[in-house]
């Protein structure tokens, strides 16, 4: 606006004033009180402290000229007129306020008028909010298929949680959590996923475990919803191009390794024909196929591959199509109910002896159940954890904790999770779910100093952010190095066996796997 406009002004009394030098500008605060305006949209809003009268109009200019007028004892009395060929302002004081006497603005010239004593004191303005606690849910299977894993994992998520409110927290705030049981099944799982992000208002997930819950959750709950999800145990290769907006990772490698490393075991065992009974979702079939092509690469013979659904009461016509050919092994790449099923089927068929196992079916509770003599020797395979020093003082203080030794796979990564979006939260300064995501590449890969888990660990991580240095984070399970798909990508697989005598399922060896060089080297 570049026209004048006049604008009546009536003073708090009418005494005169003397006009005084102008001076910086003002410091801004909360209104106490706004005057309407002869021109529509147009206001006067007074300020406490040094009581700015900011003369706003609806074009949204503003001044940054400010010009003080006070008495002695610091009250303002006047009215105020803008000679405009004087270019200044005149403060006067009627006896009695008349039309004719108006303050004319020059818009070219946008004003602040400050001025003190004339109002009364403001009230106090609320403390802005702080940070809000970050809140994590726990999608994890407590019944169902997997109801061995979720109690574990739980614990392995609370101790870290408790480590790092015992270092002060996320942003000053405790951690919360929140738990949903997936119950093993896709469509709980994405209901109980629902739940957390809709009603609870969780800003992270972690979880779920298998890899047919994962997935629908990614791509119907957390992607659409721009919510973070963290996966430490699914590893279905599906995982990799799923659509999830970018906000679905994990914390383990994807079973694109562990097929590998179990066929290698197959021929190294002198097999020279298997057929797979395999859980019919995206983790049992990726890893049935990555064997079974990796196994025929090497020379060997899938007799067949069959699907199965969870916790039938009998398998019996799986079984019969899975031995129709006389192999040498069976390999059950499947989960606990489940399996625990169709291996006692299967013994007591006596059309197989010799079985392999995964990660889904390295459970002592299914062994215990199924008795230890009757699989005594059994060999399979699983994603592991790198030794690391952080790896022996999470299994340290888990049995402090809890009183035992972790006994599953992918504890370690649920564990080095919570580490992982706790410190992209600090290093976002936010506990939104989108600034996590863009923070956790950040913290999880180089460059940057390195840091670990622990309550010394994060304190010091905490520290290194504030003075503005770059961190590397590398946890329990060993680097967490995560790519564009969110994959990990550096990772341990183990070959195990099962020993009656001791009731234990035994490491045999550890495989390193580094996805982006498909290198896997056994190590010492």
């Amino acid at each position: 606006m570049k026209s004048k406009v006049s604008i009546g002004l009536v003073a708090v009394a009418a005494v005169a004033v003397a006009l005084l030098a102008a001076h910086g500008p003002a410091v801004r605060a909360q209104p106490v009180a706004s005057i309407a305006l002869p021109e529509p949209g147009g206001s006067v809003q007074l300020y406490p402290g040094c009581n700015n009268i900011t003369l706003t109009f609806p074009d949204g200019t503003a001044s940054e000229t400010v010009v003080q007028a006070v008495t002695p004892a610091g009250v303002v009395q006047a009215m105020w007129r803008h000679n405009a060929a004087q270019n200044k302002f005149e403060g006067f004081s009627p006896a009695a306020p008349q039309a004719s006497d108006l303050l004319t603005v020059n818009f070219l010239d946008a004003v602040w008028l400050c001025v003190r004593g004339a109002l009364p004191p403001a009230p106090t303005p609320p403390p802005a909010p702080g940070p809000q606690a970050l809140r994590l849910g726990l999608l994890l299977p407590f019944t169902g298929d997997l109801s061995d894993f979720g109690p574990a994992h739980e614990n392995a998520a609370r101790l870290a949680v408790k480590e790092i409110n015992a270092a002060g927290g996320v942003l000053g705030q405790p951690i919360e959590i929140v738990t949903g049981d997936t119950g093993t099944d896709p469509s709980q799982g994405v209901s109980e996923a629902t739940r957390l992000v809709q009603v609870e208002g969780v800003h992270v997930i972690l979880g779920a475990l298998a890899s047919g819950i994962t997935l629908p959750v990614a791509e119907s709950v957390t992607g659409p919803n721009h919510v973070l999800q963290i996966s430490p145990a699914s590893t279905s290769p599906a995982l990799t191009n799923a659509d999830d907006n970018d906000f679905l990772f994990r914390t383990t490698i994807s079973d694109a390794a562990q097929g590998i490393v179990l066929a290698r075991l197959a021929r190294d065992m002198g097999l020279s024909s298997v057929c797979t009974m395999y859980i019919n979702n995206a983790y049992g079939q990726g890893l049935s196929e990555v064997f079974a092509e990796n196994f025929q690469a090497a020379g060997g013979t899938v007799a067949a591959q069959v699907p199965h659904e969870s916790r039938q009461a009998t398998y019996a016509s799986e079984l019969a199509e899975c031995t129709a050919g006389g192999p040498d092994a069976l390999a059950a790449i499947a989960y606990p109910d489940s399996a625990g099923v169709f291996l006692r089927e299967a013994v007591e068929a006596g059309d197989v002896d010799t079985f392999l196992g995964v990660d889904g079916t390295k459970s002592s509770a299914m062994f215990e159940a199924l008795g230890w003599e009757s699989f005594d020797g059994m060999r399979g395979t699983a994603p592991s954890s790198l030794e690391t020093a952080a790896g022996t003082a999470f299994q340290a203080a888990y049995e402090a904790e809890y009183g035992e030794t972790p006994p599953l796979p992918f504890m370690r990564e649920i564990y080095d999770a919570v580490y992982l979006v706790a410190l992209a939260a600090e290093k976002a300064g936010s506990t939104d779910p989108t600034a996590i995501r863009d923070a956790l590449r950040d913290i999880a890969n180089a460059p940057g100093e390195i840091v670990g888990p622990g309550t010394a660990g994060f304190a010091g991580a905490l520290g290194l952010l504030a003075g503005g240095t770059g961190i590397n984070y590398e946890g329990a399970s060993g680097p967490v190095d995560l790519d564009g798909n969110g994959d990990a990508l550096i990772g341990a697989i183990e070959t195990w066996h099962v020993d009656a005598a001791s009731q234990d399922l035994v490491t045999d060896v550890l495989y390193r796997v580094d996805v982006a060089t498909g290198q896997i080297m056994a190590l010492p």
